[in-house]
Parts: structure tokens; C-alpha cells; sequence
């Protein structure tokens, strides 16, 4: 698949904000970051495209960085939900395609919900239940939260599962998820078949929400 180098611009650059930058330079995508402090500024201008210290709840400001030449937005400021709901109005209006933004408390999300932007995390929620899912669950490896309501879960097939088939899980037909990919001892099958035998300790990498993901780990196998 060819990589398309995406441009985003990064507002708030405390500890979320900054590995947000990281990663997204690490994957090869134009960063510009942006926050108020001029020493964050500095700490991240050598992991950048490019930092801008100003202020993203005035629109004046945000005009002389062009954001309409940007594909994604993220704003992780979290020190005043004010400050972020503002910032995140104004890459909105200044018409960057996806806004991507960091709640505070369930109460933050609720807001930017309603000014519809794109996607909301809630980082030390969505964190405290991805742990508590793992500690409860010996299927889960791990899993990867994609919305309020879909994730990518790697599941561990147990002893039910076992010398079954793909077919014969019936994923898709019972459970509406989409299987990724089947991680075995020595092979990581992409493209698995109705036929592709499922051996214990096999790793399901199934796509799905997260309700289905729940009724399939609770399902009975004969």
C-alpha cells in the first residue's frame, strides 16, 4: 500500500500533545506544532516539520498559518476545556478536514460532541478501560480503541477454539466483525480463509464493536 504523507497541525504540547507529534513524525507525516509556551515550543522544534508559539483560541493568529492546506487537526490542550473547545471551533471554521481533540472529562467530550468535531479521546478514561477489559479478560492481548464504540482487539484462541476453522467461528456472520488477520507460531496470515485452521494460542486480530467483541469472547464453542 503506498504511504500518503498526511499534514497536520498539533495545538497543546503537554505530555499527550507531544507524543502525538512524535509518533505522527515517526510515521513519516508534515507536523507543525503549536502551543502558547515558548519553552515547549523549543523542546519539540528538532522533532518537528515546524513549532509556532501562539495562541489557538484567537482566530487572527491561526490565519497567518494557512490551516486550510492542513488534512488532520489535533488539539491537546488540557488545561482549560474552554481554551480547547475554542481552539477546536477555530480549526473547524478555518476548514481543516478532520479535528481530532482531547476531553478532559466526560463533560468536555459531551461539548465538542455537540460542535461536531470529528473524533474525541478521552485518554485517562479510554486508558482505565482498555487496562481493566485486559486484567479481567484472558483472551485479550490488547486492543486499539477506535471510536466510542469500535476497536481493533487482538484475542488469544483458547482451547473452545481451537481446531476450528475460520468458517466454522462464523465471525462475520454472528458476530459482525471483520477478521484482520490470524497471527499463528510462525505466521502472520493476512488474508486468512474459511478454511485456515485455528490452533490454541493463536492470535485473532478482529475489527468490530466493541459490544460484538464482548459477545464473542463470552460465546460457547461445542
Amino acid at each position: 500500500m503506498r504511504h500518503v504523507r498526511k499534514s497536520c497541525i498539533v495545538v497543546g504540547l503537554g505530555t499527550f500533545g507531544r507524543s502525538i507529534c512524535e509518533e505522527l513524525t515517526r510515521l513519516g507525516h508534515e507536523v507543525l506544532a503549536v502551543d502558547m509556551n515558548v519553552h515547549k515550543v523549543e523542546d519539540v522544534r528538532d522533532i518537528v516539520s515546524q513549532s509556532v508559539c501562539l495562541d489557538a483560541t484567537e482566530e487572527r493568529d491561526l490565519k497567518t498559518l494557512g490551516l486550510n492546506q492542513f488534512d488532520i487537526g489535533v488539539v491537546a490542550i488540557g488545561s482549560s476545556i474552554q481554551s480547547s473547545i475554542l481552539a477546536a471551533v477555530n480549526l473547524k471554521e478555518f476548514d481543516v478536514p478532520t479535528v481530532w481533540a482531547k476531553a478532559e472529562t466526560p463533560h468536555h467530550r459531551l461539548l465538542l460532541e455537540r460542535l461536531s468535531i470529528d473524533h474525541i479521546v478521552l485518554p485517562e478514561v479510554d486508558m482505565g478501560v482498555r487496562i481493566a477489559q485486559n486484567m479481567v479478560s484472558s483472551s485479550f492481548v490488547d486492543r486499539i480503541g477506535l471510536s466510542n464504540q469500535y476497536s481493533i482487539a487482538e484475542l488469544v484462541a483458547d482451547r473452545q477454539i481451537a481446531k476450528k476453522t475460520i468458517g466454522e467461528l462464523a465471525l462475520k456472520k454472528r458476530y459482525q466483525l471483520n477478521l484482520v488477520a490470524l497471527q499463528t507460531k510462525d505466521h502472520l496470515n493476512v488474508t486468512p480463509m474459511v478454511d485456515d485452521p485455528v490452533s490454541e494460542g493463536d492470535l485473532l486480530i478482529v475489527l468490530g464493536r466493541d459490544e460484538d467483541i464482548a459477545r464473542f469472547q463470552e460465546a460457547e464453542f461445542a
